[in-house]
């Protein structure tokens, strides 16, 4: 959203920002993943549940990409306040959707971060 409101010598620039945010946002995802399946493998293969994971994540990944491709369509001549109105709620929704997912997780052991997540 914001690559559009720079000058075009920056566009490239803005892109690759946002694309180092969204691989930091990955790397921060797969460290979780960890302690999350274990979390779902209590009394089973952890081998599985990881395997059920990745084939989970692959699914949600491309019906994502199809659905965002559809929905910038259906929003490209959009005004710049209705795109950052609906990236900021959409950006909160996401945020609050993992908050709940991860308080209805129960992990073995509590970091402080997790701790004053949950609290």
């Amino acid at each position: 959203v914001a690559a559009t409101m720079v000058p075009k010598s920056l566009f490239l620039f803005m892109i690759c920002i946002g694309n180092m945010c969204k691989a930091i946002c990955g790397v921060a995802s797969g460290a979780c993943g960890g302690s999350i399946n274990l979390h779902w493998a209590k009394g089973s293969d952890i081998s599985d549940i990881n395997a059920k994971s990745g084939a989970q994540n692959t699914l949600v990944g491309g019906l994502g990409l199809v659905s965002a491709a559809l929905f910038a369509r259906s929003i490209s001549s959009a005004s710049q306040v209705v795109l950052w109105s609906l990236y900021s709620s959409l950006t909160a929704l996401h945020i609050y959707a993992n908050v709940q997912c991860m308080k209805s997780v129960a992990f073995e052991y509590l970091s402080t971060a997790r701790i004053n997540m949950i609290a």
